[in-house]
């Protein structure tokens, strides 16, 4: 019972539980948004000029948490959200995961998607993983993960998916009968990533069987600069002239 207490309190304020007659378990979706300041959407004042309706409506309808922190960076973040552990207790507080190092979240730690996977739920990881791919056993289809989708390393290109030189864009899968799956898709080169997530998460959902337990997460990137918006949207507000809003 200790195990998932852990993260009984820790997902209060990141999850939308969509429950089902049909299904006695909820299914779980939650999102992770990388450097995202609390200023940094619609709803937090009446007079923010950045424009989030979808996220407003989410808030509006369901639950605000407002003294409720995450770490300032990206891998403690995704650590405690995996781990259910304060990051100071994983000994990467102060950092993130490099690239082309052998940095790793302990593999010795039980994590969120294989908790829930035990318990009967379908788990699909989407956008950044950033915890961590020196070794095949470090990567999200190994930790509790069916199926993931997206990158590894901290940061990438919006359109061409690279960091450093490197293309970083692939997709795994994992199963007890067929093992590890792994490819590169090569063929999303110039599509908008977050585009590429949208459509994943969609795919996921519809094509699943509503009566198995779905625990999805989705990990996006808007915030990580250099921002760059699609050339097919009309941008009210231009992300890099807005201050920080962090604090």
């Amino acid at each position: 019972m200790k195990v998932v207490e852990r993260w009984l309190l820790l997902l209060v304020g990141t999850v939308v539980l969509v429950t089902d007659v049909t299904c006695k378990k909820p299914h779980i979706l939650y999102i992770v948004m990388d450097d995202q300041g609390y200023g940094d959407v619609g709803y937090t004042y009446e007079t923010n000029d950045v424009k989030t309706p979808l996220l407003d409506k989410l808030a509006k309808e369901g639950l605000i948490i407002e003294r409720h922190y995450a770490a300032w960076m990206c891998t403690p973040t995704r650590a405690s959200i995996m781990t259910g552990r304060y990051p100071i207790t994983l000994g990467i507080q102060h950092d993130v995961f490099q690239p082309h190092t052998e940095e790793c979240l302990n593999e010795k730690e039980l994590l969120l998607p294989e908790v829930v996977r035990h318990n009967g739920y379908a788990t699909h990881h989407i956008g950044k993983w950033h915890l961590g791919y020196a070794r095949w056993s470090c990567m999200a289809c190994m930790r509790g993960f069916d199926t993931s989708y997206g990158y590894v390393s901290g940061e990438i290109g919006y359109m061409d998916h690279e960091l450093g030189g490197y293309y970083d864009f692939y997709e795994c899968s994992y199963s007890d009968e067929e093992g590890l799956n792994f490819q590169s898709l090569g063929e999303d080169y110039g599509v908008y990533s977050n585009y590429l997530y949208n459509k994943r998460a969609k795919q996921i959902i519809e094509s699943h069987d509503p009566d198995t337990p779905l625990s999805c997460t989705s990990q996006c990137s808007q915030y990580i600069p250099p921002i760059l918006r699609p050339q097919s949207t009309t941008t009210v507000l231009i992300m890099s002239d807005v201050p920080c809003r962090q604090c």
